[in-house]
């Protein structure tokens, strides 16, 4: 890369800010994982996952292609799945709780069948995880 080993200034402007609580999403760990490599915003995560709400799964990648995902760029309603996600490790089993007003809220998410004022469990399995830097 051009810039490699280069001195790089960066300004950045920061447009809002807002208060969320990660104390009201629970992560149950299910299997450990390195316990070391944990996803920051701005990492690709690639990984199973299963959401389910009142005991039911609504979705799940489990027999098919793990879902890639880009922590804090997707358009995702869900903010308290990306505050979970943060903290489970890579090869970890674990069990994201979410509360409705960090998940979908009032609104709910028709085309995942999920109702309004729903808290939702995900079940991730992180198989791995890239830093955006590395990608470069």
């Amino acid at each position: 890369h051009p810039l490699a080993g280069q001195r790089v200034n960066v300004t950045i402007t920061l447009l809002a800010t807002e208060a969320v609580r990660a104390r009201e999403v629970h992560v149950k760990r299910l299997r450990n994982g390195d316990g070391v490599t944990y996803p920051i915003f701005g990492d690709w995560i690639t990984m199973h996952v299963e959401l389910s709400h009142n005991g039911k799964v609504l979705s799940s990648t489990r027999a098919g292609t793990p879902l890639r995902y880009h922590l804090g760029f997707e358009d995702s309603k869900d903010r308290g799945l990306e505050l979970g996600l943060q903290q489970v490790s890579l090869g970890e089993l674990a069990s994201i709780q979410v509360p409705a007003p960090l998940a979908y809220g009032a609104q709910g998410c028709d085309e995942k069948q999920i109702p309004p004022h729903a808290d939702l469990v995900y079940k991730v399995d992180i198989l791995d995880v890239e830093s955006e830097l590395e990608l470069a």
